[in-house]
């Protein structure tokens, strides 16, 4: 079992999903790799960010893909863009990258995120995203890539194969875990349902999780 914080979540006090708690979870040797987030801006920039929605200075909500990078920036100053984040990091722990595009339109995001990531091949990046199609289509099109599919809130549950190369899956639904493929567990942050799962699992497997610290500490 190895650990995977959770949006750069863990034993600190920086901001999921920012820069500096990607790289501090990096820097921990507990720490197997990071999960975080990737939305495309209006200016065509990819971000790390969760929510499809983000507050502007006055409090109202708007979509990332609406407003440009620097206009986000001002009302959201600790948001980093991917390139910022990849040109940071110097291990070959995984990052596990998840594409958030709830618009049906995506093939300009996948065209712009892999021209970036060909700039970075050393890193040992893993792509994945709720979404069956799109995640399809860059498997066949970028199959040197490591592609998931996640599993959960009852979603993809008939689409668990051997066309990818990892699943993510919920902690409800580890009982259709495709034991062919890299397993991925997610989001456990408490030692009981870890324990549960140790039991159940057969295979090696990855625990995603915003509490890595505590989870390392009640398995020394």
């Amino acid at each position: 079992m190895k650990l995977i914080a959770h949006r750069g979540n863990d034993n600190h006090n920086f901001k999921e999903n920012t820069k500096e708690a990607i790289i501090n979870c990096l820097n921990e040797d507990y720490i197997a790799g990071v999960e975080f987030d990737i939305r495309l801006t209006k200016d065509k920039k990819i971000v790390i960010n969760h929510n499809m929605l983000i507050f502007d200075n006055n409090k109202n909500l708007y979509p990332v893909y609406s407003k440009n990078f620097k206009e986000i920036k001002k009302s959201n100053p600790d948001i980093s863009t991917l390139e910022s984040v990849l040109s940071s990091v110097r291990t070959d722990k995984i990052l596990l990258i998840e594409i958030k595009e709830e618009r049906d339109d995506y093939d300009k995001f996948i065209i712009i995120l892999f021209n970036l990531l060909k700039k970075y091949r050393h890193l040992n990046i893993y792509i994945c995203s709720f979404n069956y199609k799109l995640i399809k289509k860059i498997k066949s099109k970028y199959g040197s890539y490591k592609c998931g599919l996640i599993v959960g809130y009852l979603m993809n549950t008939n689409n668990i194969n051997d066309d990818l190369d990892f699943y993510l899956y919920s902690y409800n639904y580890i009982d259709l875990i495709n034991y062919n493929k890299q397993i991925f567990i997610f989001t456990i942050d408490k030692k009981e349902k870890l324990a549960k799962i140790k039991k159940k699992v057969k295979n090696d497997f990855y625990v995603i999780s915003d509490n890595s610290y505590l989870l390392f500490k009640d398995s020394l």
